[in-house]
């Protein structure tokens, strides 16, 4: 089956309250883009895999995963992608909040 769209990019924003997984698909053919955006509690930084997330996906999760913290499950290879496993450099964030 030959799909439309394509993922163009994923990333992950902090704020404060929570962090924002943002996904964008592009189509070529029909010039079209599409963003889709998914909030993620602090209190549970894990997160179900679907098997229908793009092949390309793997790359942003274990950077995401690496600099924010945040597991997704069933990932095939959630190893670091920059930074060596040992490091204590650059942690995920750890932040104070007032969460209800």
């Amino acid at each position: 089956m030959k799909r439309a769209f394509f993922l163009e990019d994923l990333c992950c924003v902090d704020h404060v309250e929570y962090l924002e997984l943002v996904y964008f698909f592009n189509n070529y053919q029909y010039l079209c883009r599409a963003k889709v955006t998914l909030k993620v509690a602090l209190l549970s930084l894990s997160l179900q895999r679907s098997p229908h997330v793009y092949d390309a996906a793997y790359f942003y999760e274990r950077e995401i995963h690496e600099f924010f913290g945040v597991m997704f499950e069933n990932h095939p290879n959630m190893t670091y992608l920059f930074l060596h496993e040992g490091i204590e450099a650059i942690p995920p964030p750890e932040r104070e909040c007032a969460c209800s």
